[in-house]
């Protein structure tokens, strides 16, 4: 029987999956629907990495989580394709700027190099971005991107050579209570006992939630994501720029660009298929920062999901009322990048040890006891 069942097999089970048997449990298993680990939001993706958050939690899982795939070569004998070209994050609307003016001192109180510029030195050191209207923008030089399937692979490759069972096409279709706690799991293959399940089931969190008689508060959202053609107007070292007052972003793509943006108007859903709505807000949002973008030809797109809670924090920890069942969910976007500080904290928590990082302000129970803090940095 093992120690630990964890629902889902993208980058945030297989991180706990991973921590857990690092950390000394003796039997994990992971189990994800899908043939492959890390099909699901995983695979799609941008790969941001940013120090740059408004909740002093998330800047720190986030200074953990770099630190960690700066040693996964090390760690998991897998390279992460970890590119820190640094994120820009435009601001035009006076009551984001004061919001990311208070950000910046935060981060910086913790350590984070990140900058504050006028508009003046927006145009002078991106000259790509028109600085019309903006207020400034704020550029943190170790910021990036990584390949998020390379991460949850070579994570899943370590987690196997410590001893954790990873089952693929393993559904999940109920949670097993007995006597009050967690007694372990159904799948499509038969039961399995467990004292202890960890919901890391992304976009599927509020189902499994609901099958231990839990409400987590985490819905999908789609996010698309297109691609251009390479555009010799890109600068190589192209940072991640985002329209912090639209919630859309470029980042530079073998000569080209990934761009995606947040639709405040679409419904949640489990839609995973681009639509031409998503060039139309394109348009409308930060191709209007990148006018070198009017003559780019868009060749490849696809869509994600997103779990947002309602704050845009994780949901983070045991759940009280029903002892054995952990939740890592809820990350709005941001789970690839904490992955691996969250893989550590719940294993910390799971095996009773003092967690690296205070997580106590991401509970479940804040909701409920009108604690929530929003994340104003969320993209």
């Amino acid at each position: 029987m093992p120690e630990v069942a964890i629902v889902g097999g993208g980058v945030v089970g297989v991180s706990i999956a991973y921590h857990l048997a690092k950390l000394g449990a003796r039997e994990v298993a992971l189990l994800e629907r899908e043939p492959v680990l890390g099909s699901g939001s995983t695979s799609r993706s941008a790969g941001g990495i940013r120090l740059q958050f408004g909740t002093a939690a998330n800047v720190r899982l986030s200074q953990w989580s770099l630190g960690f795939l700066k040693r996964l070569p090390e760690e998991a004998d897998a390279d992460p394709g970890l590119r820190q070209v640094g994120y820009l994050m435009l601001v035009a609307d006076p009551a984001h700027w004061s919001d990311m003016l208070a950000n910046a001192r935060m981060q910086r109180e913790l350590g984070v190099p990140v900058e504050t510029l006028s508009p003046n030195e927006v145009a002078a050191r991106f000259p790509y971005v028109d600085a019309t209207g903006l207020l400034g923008a704020t550029f943190c030089p170790e910021d990036g991107y990584a390949d998020p399937y390379a991460v949850v692979q070579g994570l899943a490759r370590a987690a196997r050579r410590l001893g954790v069972t990873i089952r693929t096409g393993a559904e999940v279709t109920a949670i097993r209570v007995a006597g009050g706690r967690i007694a372990g799991v159904e799948t499509a293959e038969g039961p399995l006992d467990a004292p202890v399940v960890v919901n890391a089931a992304g976009p599927g969190a509020g189902l499994i939630g609901r099958m231990a008689g839990v409400e987590v508060p985490v819905l999908p959202y789609r996010r698309q994501i297109y691609v251009t053609a390479p555009h010799p107007g890109l600068p190589g070292d192209m940072p991640m720029t985002i329209d912090y007052d639209t919630a859309s972003w470029a980042r530079g793509d073998g000569g080209g660009l990934l761009m995606g943006a947040s639709d405040p108007d679409e419904p949640s859903s489990f839609r995973t298929d681009p639509d031409d709505a998503g060039v139309l807000l394109l348009g409308r949002t930060i191709m209007r920062r990148l006018p070198l973008l009017a003559d780019a030809e868009i060749v490849r797109s696809w869509a994600g999901l997103y779990e947002v809670s309602p704050d845009e924090n994780p949901v983070l920890g045991p759940v009280p009322e029903l002892p054995g069942f952990f939740v890592a969910n809820g990350f709005s976007g941001h789970g690839f990048q904490h992955s691996p500080a969250v893989g550590r904290v719940l294993a910390e928590m799971i095996l009773g040890l003092p967690p690296s990082i205070d997580v106590s302000t991401l509970d479940l129970a804040r909701f409920r006891e009108g604690r929530a803090i929003r994340e104003n940095a969320a993209i």
